[in-house]
């Protein structure tokens, strides 16, 4: 890796030369998403200065890992975190299904879990409902407290080998591992699970939920692209890393989560789980979808740009035909989305979001106003832009109950849509 200075120096970022899976200099550059701020990186101040690095997606002619050409660091953007899990009432229900597959999956009458990246310890609360002992370990230091406090044991640190092993020793190995959508933020996902490995039982179960990139390129997923997603996994990339950690791969489940994710079900070689058949159709699936393939992100590259062009052609004639348009979901999302499309408060007068966390603040970039979603309809807007698209029946549902009424222009997926929402 080279280190590259930012002309306005308020983050750090390396550009890579080589796969962060094989190590193959042989990239491919897939799509220029421009220089962009960090997407999580919400602005206090409307006018406040902030750092750029280039947002550009490139693939392995190697080994067809899809990744981000440069690495930002870490603490730049996990230290004070505002996603927060259990802001949304589908992750939530989401989390209470997963925990009882997990626990499906486990011999011990008495449950030990770790999780790695636990956020704010949503899912984790509901093994603890269902009987479990849990450990959360987040960077996030105002999400480690605040799981604490709700008295979900969580540690505010970054999950690595040394630390796993110091656990282990402490608590003794655990009976479930988890990362959820967690392995395509960090810049070692080997070395991630490596450390997860190190927490099992030799009896248990490493769970792993992420993005699908065969989803992200079919559908045209452009949105999960920023700098905290420094790889787009398929099962074949989690495969590979899974079993350099000693761990083999044995069921897998879809998952609604970021639009469309799995859910990997993984345990050490030696405990002799016989592979589902849900694995290989799934495997065989991904290798028909042509997602390891230059071909498939070739295209999705075109369509990218088409979308960008249609999009931002759209929200511009409107605000400048004189209507008042506001979105909804100030998440990293639509914080990629909003920037690739040179969109800002000119055009997009507020960000709705019920995440108290972000309102009063500005997003990156856009430096569009965050707001309180009664706020943003108190605008009487004519349109809205919908970003948070996998939410988009618990959004609906949120305006239809304060009355709104108008053009609900929906971004993804696969097209920008617009239908009168009465």
């Amino acid at each position: 890796m080279r280190t590259c200075a930012l002309s306005n120096p308020t983050f750090a970022f390396d550009t890579i030369t080589a796969c962060r899976l094989c190590s193959s200099p042989e990239l491919e550059h897939v799509v220029d998403l421009g220089e962009q701020p960090l997407a999580n990186a919400l602005l206090r101040i409307q006018d406040q200065p902030e750092g750029v690095a280039p947002l550009v997606l490139m693939r392995c002619r190697s080994c067809s890992a899809v990744q981000l050409s440069v690495t930002v660091e870490p603490s730049a953007m996990f230290r004070d975190y505002l996603w927060v899990t259990g802001t949304s009432a589908s992750s939530i229900e989401h989390c209470g299904w997963l925990a009882e597959q997990i626990l499906e999956r486990t011999e011990s009458e008495t449950v030990s879990v770790l999780e790695m990246a636990s956020n704010d310890g949503t899912l984790l609360r509901e093994l603890q409902t269902r009987g479990a002992r849990v450990l959360g370990v987040d960077p996030a230091r105002n999400l480690a407290e605040f799981a604490t406090e709700q008295g979900i044991d969580t540690l505010p640190e970054f999950f690595d080998v040394p630390l796993a092993e110091t656990l282990r020793s402490e608590r003794g190995p655990f009976d479930v591992v988890i990362a959820r959508n967690v392995l395509s933020h960090v810049p070692d996902p080997a070395g991630a699970v490596m450390a997860l490995a190190a927490s099992l039982d030799t009896t248990g179960v490493c769970v792993i939920e992420f993005h699908r990139a065969d989803v992200i390129a079919n559908e045209l997923h452009y949105d999960s692209i920023y700098h905290e997603h420094t790889m787009y996994h398929t099962l074949r990339s989690m495969a590979s890393i899974v079993e350099a950690a000693g761990l083999k791969p044995f069921d897998v489940l879809p998952s609604p989560i970021s639009g469309g994710s799995w859910i990997l079900f993984a345990a050490p070689t030696g405990a002799g789980l016989a592979t589902t058949s849900r694995w290989a159709k799934a495997w065989a699936a991904e290798e028909a979808s042509g997602v390891w393939t230059s071909a498939l992100w070739q295209d999705f590259a075109s369509r990218v740009a088409k979308h960008r062009e249609t999009l931002a052609r759209e929200v511009t004639s409107r605000s400048e035909g004189g209507q008042v348009v506001v979105a909804y979901g100030a998440s990293a999302r639509s914080s990629t989305v909003l920037n690739a499309c040179g969109l800002s408060s000119k055009q997009v007068a507020s960000i709705a979001d019920g995440n108290d966390r972000k309102q009063g603040l500005f997003s990156p970039g856009t430096r569009i106003p965050i707001e309180v979603p009664a706020s943003a309809l108190q605008r009487q807007p004519d349109a809205v832009l919908l970003l948070a698209f996998n939410f988009r029946e618990e959004i609906e549902q949120s305006l239809r109950a304060q009355g709104w009424r108008g053009d609900l222009i929906n971004v993804f997926p696969l097209r920008v849509e617009v239908v009168q929402f009465k």
